[in-house]
């Protein structure tokens, strides 16, 4: 039981650890939280019909197949490729809540994202870290960078590369348009294949 939401959180429920870390961490995905309580969960098993109801999985499983980055949309695919996705904060919240985190951690100051010390040695292990929205870029900064850092962040609009190791993006929603999609995933490709 974790103390931040006083449940269970889905990360550890789902056993993400135990059975779907990859021998060796390619890239670490990191999104910012894993819905409103009760959601599915980017581990859970993808319905065989129907559409995903893993927003971010439903989009971005098919994408990195179609850059050749994995064999086919599934999660033991992302596994096999050295993919892992985590959350910058692991507790399902209600959509007000996320949406006031979200506000806060686009000026960098969302609290809960700055008790993500979860990544941390995840980042470490990581040959390469994707960031995927405010939330997650606000835990990343805070674990990873300078407050000089801060102000550069602000300035810039993804898609972007940090640094050789961290590539910043915008979160796979509906709401992206298929340009921007493409934008990201050729941006993010050379990004993956640099040393």
């Amino acid at each position: 039981m974790e103390e931040c939401c006083g449940s269970e959180h889905p990360y550890d429920s789902r056993h993400v650890r135990a059975s779907w870390y990859p021998s060796s961490i390619k890239c670490l995905v990191i999104g910012e939280n894993p819905g409103v309580p009760g959601s599915p969960y980017f581990y859970d098993p993808i319905p065989k019909y129907g559409a995903d109801p893993v927003e971010v999985r439903r989009y971005l499983l098919p994408a990195l197949v179609r850059v050749h980055l994995m064999e086919s949309p599934t999660l033991e695919a992302f596994r096999e490729a050295g993919f892992l996705f985590d959350h910058a904060i692991r507790c399902q919240l209600d959509q007000a809540v996320t949406k006031v985190e979200w506000k806060l951690a686009k000026e960098f100051q969302s609290d809960r994202a700055h008790q993500a010390a979860h990544l941390k040695p995840i980042i470490d292990q990581a040959v390469k870290v994707w960031i995927m929205g405010h939330v997650a870029r606000d835990a990343v900064t805070h674990l990873c960078t300078s407050p000089a850092m801060i102000k550069r962040f602000k300035k810039l609009t993804p898609p972007y590369v940090e640094n050789p190791k961290m590539f910043v993006s915008a979160y796979f929603t509906r709401f992206m348009k298929e340009r921007q999609v493409d934008e990201v995933l050729e941006r993010f490709k050379e990004f993956f294949y640099s040393s």
